[in-house]
């Protein structure tokens, strides 16, 4: 993936609604935890339909899957960054 979730293509753009769930229940599972963050919530916050948020994902755990994917893909694309800095300094070559 090159660009992140939450900017796609074009980074002025409105966040998808799948992008806006995923940021809604991102900070609502940091701020009281993923059991007492509910759909409900996020729906209204999102500004969509109970069944906008199911045509995204099949259930909440659906929703936890994501998370955890975007959270790994964050964690990969900062972890080759490093180990791409590190590579140049065993290697001595230059910053481009």
């Amino acid at each position: 993936m090159t660009m992140t979730e939450t900017q796609g293509p074009n980074p002025r753009a409105k966040p998808s609604a799948r992008d806006r769930i995923m940021n809604l229940a991102e900070a609502a599972v940091l701020q009281k935890g993923f059991g007492a963050t509910s759909i409900d919530e996020l729906v209204a916050g999102a500004g969509i339909t109970k069944s906008g948020f199911f045509y995204h994902f099949k259930d909440k755990s659906d929703l936890a899957k994501a998370q955890l994917e975007r959270y790994l893909e964050r964690d990969r694309t900062i972890l080759e960054d490093i180990f791409g800095r590190a590579r140049c300094m065993t290697t001595r070559c230059t910053a481009s």
